[in-house]
């Protein structure tokens, strides 16, 4: 029963008494059940610890701070308790502090560290071609082919090449899927489903491996538009 009523007393209440703004019966009937069990015992002076800290940090209203100046702070060890709880506030809001500037600094160290690493990869895989605004892969060869006339010049693929792209531009350019296949010197080399992207082109990527020296043709089939055929013809130079 004495451990029930223990924890039925509520927080206010035990606030309240170090501030004496209990009844005068209250506070000797507090005072009488204050050694009677071990958990009223910890509960006082849990809400003695906490109004001392909300003194501290300044969470008391008008009316709590003056009714806990007035009553509180009439001891010399009250007034060291507090004194006490002041010095362990300042002291953890200054290792908040320094924790965070060293955060902010690491991370800004860490930011910094990055980009200067980004930008040297940059320089060094953009550098050899002089200019940045090609592609980071130059072992990739790529060619716009828009129609299967003579004007299109022949394709030169360098020994360091590994693929080729083919940016292939149907006349009727049909959205949705296409059937391409690619044929060198009549020989099937890639047979595929390439989905027509929004700048109306196909890309149909080659491995260099797959090629040979000779007439590539392509020939791409709209698949919702079957009769929407086209064969497009480019001559590879592998030497």
């Amino acid at each position: 029963m004495d451990k029930l009523i223990a924890w039925m007393i509520p927080d206010a209440v035990l606030r309240a008494y170090f501030c004496h703004r209990l009844p005068a019966a209250g506070r000797r009937w507090l005072e009488r059940m204050y050694f009677w069990t071990d958990i009223l015992f910890e509960r006082i002076e849990s809400a003695e610890l906490d109004l001392i800290n909300d003194y501290v940090g300044g969470r008391l209203s008008p009316r709590e701070r003056q009714a806990f100046e007035q009553h509180y702070l009439i001891t010399e060890s009250r007034r060291d308790k507090v004194a006490l709880a002041k010095d362990l506030a300042e002291s953890w809001a200054e290792s908040i502090e320094i924790s965070t500037t060293r955060n902010w600094r690491g991370y800004l160290a860490w930011v910094s560290a990055a980009v200067v690493i980004s930008v040297s990869i940059l320089v060094v895989l953009r550098w050899p071609t002089g200019s940045f605004n090609v592609p980071i892969d130059s072992r990739s060869v790529q060619r716009k082919i828009r129609n299967s006339g003579p004007a299109v010049s022949p394709l030169h693929i360098p020994r360091n090449a590994r693929t080729v792209i083919l940016d292939v531009h149907p006349t009727l350019p049909t959205p949705g899927e296409w059937a391409v296949t690619a044929r060198v010197n009549r020989n099937p080399i890639f047979n595929a489903t390439v989905v027509l992207n929004a700048q109306g082109a196909l890309l149909v990527t080659i491995p260099r491996d797959r090629l040979s020296t000779g007439l590539l043709a392509i020939e791409c089939r709209s698949r919702s538009s079957p009769k929407n055929m086209e064969e497009f013809r480019i001559e590879i130079d592998l030497n």
